[in-house]
């Protein structure tokens, strides 16, 4: 068992730590803030570093301009404004309720994918262009993913749907099931909002530019649990080994009741339970539910609880409000497995449900169309931490059939895999 090191320290984590953990944890007001010293500030833009009022191409400039003219001639910055106090954030479940389906119906698309995994990245193809070297393997997991973002912006640029002739539509969201980081550490949840959190001091073209619906996977908190300390803030400084993890859990619990991500559209959540972090959220007459790593993971540790009795019941509202039910988890069946993972597809059985988006395997086949559990097809989203690999799922949401189709992100250009192929191009009637 973890010892003090003196009764000054374990006052002071009484004194200080005891009303971080049970009134709530600290944040910065929004996503397009970074925490440093103390103070939050407005994220710089890509390829620039910031250091209190001021970002800079490399973090800082030389002053003394005739010291060094080569460095000062490249040196560029520009003034972010003064950083702003961290808030307190208390987020507690809620229950919005659903409104009975409306009568007329329009169809629309959204953007399914997961692992992004950053900085996790390998060559498939056997070659050993990096040979073991870490910073080799960021810089190309930094490329995966700008080639996923920019692909998913310009969605647009495929024009129709194959074989309808119907125009794509622009998504009205992007859900990512699971896996965000590799470890869930500073740098690599930096990098991860860097490319697909939409600031608003984020004029440029790589970032993703959609409503962005997040689920956890264990690479983000279960792999993490007693194994990982997030040494940048203060208050997770004093969960040790379970910072990473419990950042990851805060991360998730600010975005649907702080409002803390500009990219997240909280006021659309229907539903939210704060012990297991699963939450809910209707789109013209379809329901969606995204239960993170899976409903029985639990993790006291990090005030993690199953979502079970959770997902029943809104289960039951979604059901008597007449939706169309999708749910989203990260591990279909890795980890999840037993009795709850039979009594789960017996609630989802029972109420209807027309589709389950998952991740977590992340092979060339385990894309697209991965068969029936009972009646109710999965789908598995693309992967954009491999060469040749890059995929995501772009979906067709329709009063009476959804159809799912694979695009390519490889360089940065979208492109339909196998059309008519029935694991790439599935659509399913109801």
């Amino acid at each position: 068992m973890f010892r003090f090191a003196s009764m000054s320290c374990a006052l002071f984590v009484l004194l200080f730590a005891a009303p971080i953990f049970c009134c709530g944890f600290r944040v910065c007001p929004s996503s397009s803030q970074v925490l440093q010293y103390g103070k939050c500030y407005r994220s710089c833009i890509p390829g620039f570093e910031g250091q209190g009022a001021t970002c800079a191409v490399g973090g800082s400039c030389n002053e003394n301009e005739d010291e060094d003219r080569n460095e000062a001639s490249r040196c560029r910055s520009y003034i972010r404004g003064n950083g702003v106090n961290l808030v307190v954030c208390s987020p507690s479940s809620f229950n919005r309720g659903l409104a009975l389906t409306a009568n007329h119906e329009q169809s629309f698309s959204m953007i399914i994918l997961n692992d992004p995994q950053l900085v996790w990245w390998q060559d498939p193809r056997g070659g050993e262009q990096c040979k073991g070297e870490e910073t080799c393997k960021q810089e190309n997991a930094e490329k995966e993913a700008l080639h996923q973002v920019r692909a998913m912006n310009a969605i647009h640029e495929l024009g129709v749907w194959p074989g309808s002739g119907e125009a794509i539509s622009r998504p009205v969201g992007v859900i990512i099931n699971g896996d965000l980081t590799q470890y869930f550490h500073p740098r690599e949840f930096d990098l991860f909002e860097r490319y697909y959190v939409l600031h608003s001091n984020s004029p440029h073209k790589d970032v993703l530019r959609y409503d962005l619906y997040l689920g956890l996977g264990n690479h983000d908190y279960a792999n993490n649990v007693a194994d990982c300390g997030w040494i940048r803030e203060f208050q997770y400084l004093l969960r040790f080994t379970n910072g990473c993890a419990q950042k990851a859990v805060d991360t998730i619990k600010g975005m649907i009741s702080c409002n803390t991500s500009d990219s997240f559209p909280a006021t659309k959540v229907q539903n939210f339970d704060s012990g297991s972090l699963a939450y809910s959220w209707d789109h013209e007459n379809y329901h969606f539910i995204q239960l993170h790593n899976y409903p029985t993971y639990e993790a006291s540790s990090i005030g993690i609880s199953s979502s079970m009795e959770w997902l029943e019941e809104d289960l039951k509202l979604a059901v008597a409000a007449k939706r169309k039910i999708i749910v989203n988890l990260h591990d279909l069946g890795d980890h999840f497995h037993g009795s709850g993972r039979n009594t789960f597809f017996t609630m989802l059985k029972n109420a209807n449900v027309l589709a389950i988006f998952c991740g977590h395997v992340i092979s060339n086949d385990n894309v697209g169309f991965q068969g029936n559990i009972g009646s109710i097809p999965v789908f598995r989203g693309g992967h954009g931490g491999e060469v040749n690999r890059n995929r995501f799922l772009l979906v067709r949401f329709a009063p009476t059939y959804l159809r799912v189709i694979v695009v390519s992100s490889f360089g940065g250009v979208p492109r339909f895999e196998k059309v008519g192929d029935d694991t790439y191009d599935k659509t399913v009637y109801f």
